[in-house]
């Protein structure tokens, strides 16, 4: 009588391999929206800079200062001060 295959590490192989392959995905579809991301952040913190009020709050700066330092990060510009 033969000995039982272990097929543990092809299951996990291929279970690696979805995940691989998800994960690829996923990423392409991400910079794919990249450009239009970026742009509508742009647009949205301009906006939003200029027309709420209640952006000049403590937390509404600190949200525009992080988009804003989330675009400097995406185009390799330097985070204004």
């Amino acid at each position: 009588m033969s000995e039982p295959v272990d097929y543990s590490v092809s299951v996990n192989r291929t279970a690696a391999a979805t995940d691989e392959a998800e994960l690829l995905r996923a990423n392409a579809l991400l910079i794919a929206a990249a450009p239009e991301l970026l742009e509508a952040l742009r647009v949205l913190t301009d906006h939003a800079a200029e027309y709420y009020p209640h952006f000049e709050c403590p937390r509404g700066q600190n949200d525009i200062a992080a988009a804003r330092a989330a675009i400097a990060k995406a185009t390799g510009a330097e985070v204004a001060r």
